[in-house]
């Protein structure tokens, strides 16, 4: 009986099926492309993930020219150690900056107390800008409060100061106790978000943060290294109060 070492399947009948829909395209733009081969090949996805994470891990070197800087504020702040102080700082620089120029940088609610309404009808806010009062209460003797109608009273609230008007008609009602008897409520700042406050406060504020994680020894009062830089000086310049 001749030997044969040809397999039984290898004559098995081939047959190829035709579909007749139509088939359906990636859309023909590089980011469509990009991610459809980022999430369905495999061997993609692990070269792209391996390279990620060789390029997380090199070390950052400063260097000015040929020799290496070692105590930088960039090396500091790469080692994600002082990041508690870094926001510390910028709290306080945004609370010095708010202080020194009487400026409410973000959304503020505050409430704003005076003894009596003045004479010429008009009371000063203490910070800027002045988005809106909110409301205005008369408080008498035993701890109630009345609101005074906003028909009679206009905001001035992009002036410098911001002011609260009453109209030369409108007869308010006389507080009941002798301090702090009106109440003028009022919502202060540029804007609920960080880009709305102007770019030149934005600026002034890194810089202030930049100055004080550099000179965080101690240091006396009288000392150059305890003065604001010049340069956040003259950003804020022009927010300083003055009335024309």
């Amino acid at each position: 009986m001749p030997h044969s070492n040809a397999k039984s399947s290898a004559t098995a009948p081939l047959i190829a099926f035709e579909s007749l829909r139509q088939p359906v395209w990636t859309p023909r733009d590089y980011h469509a492309l990009a991610r459809e081969g980022f999430a369905q090949n495999a061997i993609v996805y692990r070269c792209v993930r391996m390279i990620a994470e060789a390029a997380a891990s090199v070390p950052l070197l400063l260097s000015d020219g040929d020799e290496e800087i070692e105590d930088h504020l960039l090396m500091r702040i790469d080692s994600m150690t002082e990041d508690a102080l870094i926001a510390s700082l910028i709290v306080t620089s945004r609370l010095h900056i708010e202080a020194a120029l009487g400026l409410a940088l973000l959304t503020q609610a505050w409430s704003y107390f005076a003894d009596a309404w003045p004479r010429n009808r008009e009371i000063a806010l203490p910070l800027k800008p002045v988005q809106a009062v909110t409301a205005v209460r008369v408080w008498a003797q035993d701890g109630t409060s009345q609101t005074v109608s906003a028909n009679t009273y206009t905001l001035d609230g992009e002036g410098t100061p911001p002011r609260l008007v009453l109209s030369r008609s409108a007869a308010p009602p006389a507080p009941g106790r002798s301090a702090s008897g009106i109440e003028i409520a009022f919502d202060a700042g540029y804007g609920d978000a960080g880009i709305d406050v102007p770019a030149p406060i934005r600026q002034a504020l890194l810089l202030l943060v930049a100055h004080w994680f550099e000179n965080r020894e101690p240091h006396r009062f009288d000392m150059s290294e305890t003065e604001i830089p010049h340069m956040v000086s003259a950003l804020l310049a022009p927010y300083r109060g003055r009335r024309l």
